[in-house]
């Protein structure tokens, strides 16, 4: 708080008192009174600054100081016999008032967190769907193709199997499969993605059909890698197509979309995931490569890949030239370290021993290479790496 001074004012005042005189002389006449001196000026009271820096964000300004007090006016003197009264002393002046302090500097906020994605609801929320989940439904579907591939390629078919107690209100997400040449005439049983219970639970399961007849004969198979491997692939509007419809007839989250395959439905995956990056959250195959003929690869995509060193059917340079496209793409360095993802209590487990993570992928975009032992196998009779590694991977991703 400023100090106050007080200036006191004294009054000096001297009376005179005549004598009376013997014998009837007249009276001495009084002095006059002396005049009173002037009252001390007020000193001034100077305010204190305020803090120069806010604390924790906002600062209070300084506290304004306080004007210093006014000087009392001087006594007046009291006047003699037949003096004149002394003068009035005159007022201190008023203190001046101390400085307003300057307000601190304002802190500044701390950056907001990135939210998660939203799920990105499909036209097909709301709508009722009478799909069995304990059986596959087969959908019939016309494609658009360059007309050289329009004779086979233009009727096709594919199949959707809902989890139990399908929800419209609830967005899912969606795991399309490809299944190996004359495997897919008819929908099998069991395919990896639909084995797994927390896949099936949480997914609406696809299993793609190849061409309806072979122009080359022999096992029915996706015109992709050494069974097409052709730019304008005739596979690409058929998933394109099939990805349209299930999303206007179920209730997907368009954020969350995966594809998988074995041997010919591997290098139809393959594909996609350098030329629908845009579509696909996250891939992965066994026993198939990157086609020699294609686009130029967008993007980057979460992967698994799996082959065994003993496969004939798979050229390993194809393969390769896959895990180092995606590499690539996803910024991952040359260097990896074992892949052993955590598991949950009663969660099915893949056997991971032949599988490496790379290192410093960009955030959301890992790539799992698994050179493991065997032959030509979608590793349901060994690793269940297409059936429990891969929902492990795609389970555990960011939005």
């Amino acid at each position: 708080m400023p100090r106050r001074s007080l200036a006191f004012l004294v009054l000096a005042s001297a009376s005179v008192l005549g004598l009376g005189a013997c014998g009837g002389s007249s009276g001495g006449t009084g002095a006059a009174g002396a005049s009173g001196s002037a009252g001390s000026s007020g000193s001034a009271g100077s305010g204190t600054a305020g803090t120069s820096s806010g604390s924790a964000g906002s600062s209070t300004a300084g506290a304004t100081g306080t004007a210093g007090e006014s000087g009392s006016a001087g006594a007046v003197g009291a006047a003699g016999a037949g003096g004149s009264a002394g003068a009035v002393g005159t007022a201190g002046a008023t203190g001046t008032a101390g400085t307003t302090g300057t307000a601190g500097t304002t802190g500044t906020a701390g950056a907001t967190g990135t939210a998660g994605s939203a799920p990105a609801m499909s036209t097909g929320c709301g709508k009722p769907n009478t799909d069995s989940p304990t059986a596959w439904t087969v959908h019939n579907t016309m494609v658009t193709v360059p007309a050289k591939y329009a004779a086979a390629y233009t009727n096709r078919r594919y199949w959707t199997r809902p989890p139990a107690n399908y929800d419209s209100s609830k967005p899912y997400h969606l795991i399309v499969w490809g299944q190996g040449c004359g495997l897919g005439a008819q929908p099998d049983a069991a395919i990896p993605p639909s084995e797994n219970p927390e896949a099936q639970a949480n997914s609406i399961v696809i299993e793609m059909d190849p061409t309806m007849t072979n122009p080359t004969g022999g096992a029915e198979c996706f015109s992709a890698g050494p069974d097409g491997d052709n730019v304008d692939s005739p596979e690409i509007p058929y998933f394109d197509q099939l990805v349209s419809e299930v999303e206007s007839e179920f209730c997907i989250d368009k954020t969350r979309v995966f594809l998988g395959g074995y041997s010919s439905g591997g290098w139809f995956s393959a594909l996609m995931s350098c030329v629908r990056t845009n579509v696909l959250h996250g891939t992965g195959w066994a026993a198939a490569g990157l086609q020699h003929n294609h686009d130029t690869c967008t993007g980057p995509i979460p992967a698994l890949i799996t082959r065994a060193m003993m496969d004939n059917g798979t050229p390993l340079d194809q393969t390769m030239e896959a895990v180092e496209n995606i590499r690539l793409r996803n910024g991952c360095a040359t260097t990896s370290k074992p892949w052993t993802p955590t598991w949950n209590a009663g969660e099915e487990k893949a056997d991971t021993s032949a599988c490496v993570l790379y290192d410093n992928c960009m955030p959301g975009y890992p790539l799992v290479w698994c050179a493991t032992q065997g032959g030509h196998t979608n590793t349901e009779n060994d690793t269940h790496l297409t059936r429990d590694g891969l929902w492990k991977l795609w389970s555990t991703l960011p939005n």
